[in-house]
């Protein structure tokens, strides 16, 4: 089974989910000093093909938590008072991602933009290429955990097992360790 993770996060407005591990310590978000973190899925909402992409998301199931294959890394708050730049390695059949980080509206909110996938074969079988939109949220919880939520648009869509409307959006909730 083909394990698609999209570790690039896209914003979908809806609040963010907490889970167990993630309760705040007290630190102050701003201290946040940036590094490498293994991403975890924890949740698919999928707006577009009847859960179809739950199992390409999840492939154990939505109730089991879904490492992602590529580790992230994400930059000090300190730095990101501005757009910065992140490049996060996405898993086949996906491809490497440029995309910004910034601060958000409140402390401890990080935004990141500008991330998309052009001619993505979906499903390994050139039935369906799709071009993606994504957008996420995350929340520093403490130096070593964050989480987060992703949002992805589907911009257009072509082939034979592919009619996905424009617009169409998944949501994909995930938390991060710091990797050891």
């Amino acid at each position: 089974m083909i394990r698609i993770l999209i570790p690039a996060l896209l914003i979908s407005g809806c609040a963010l989910k907490e889970y167990e591990g993630s309760e705040d310590t007290g630190s102050d978000p701003t201290d946040f000093t940036g590094g490498t973190f293994i991403m975890t899925s924890q949740g698919v909402e999928d707006g577009c093909a009847d859960s179809a992409f739950e199992t390409l998301l999840m492939p154990e199931g939505v109730e089991t938590p879904t490492e992602w294959e590529h580790p992230i890394s994400i930059p000090p708050w300190s730095e990101m008072a501005t757009r910065v730049p992140l490049t996060i390695q996405l898993q086949d059949p996906f491809s490497e991602m440029d995309a910004f980080v910034v601060q958000g509206d409140k402390p401890g909110i990080i935004e990141m933009t500008g991330g998309d996938q052009q001619s993505v074969d979906l499903f390994g079988d050139e039935t369906c290429f799709v071009d993606l939109n994504i957008t996420a949220t995350l929340v520093i919880i403490n130096n070593n955990n964050l989480t987060g939520d992703a949002t992805l648009v589907f911009a257009d869509s072509t082939g034979m097992n592919c009619n996905f409307e424009p617009g169409c959006e998944m949501s994909l909730d995930f938390t991060a360790a710091r990797k050891p």
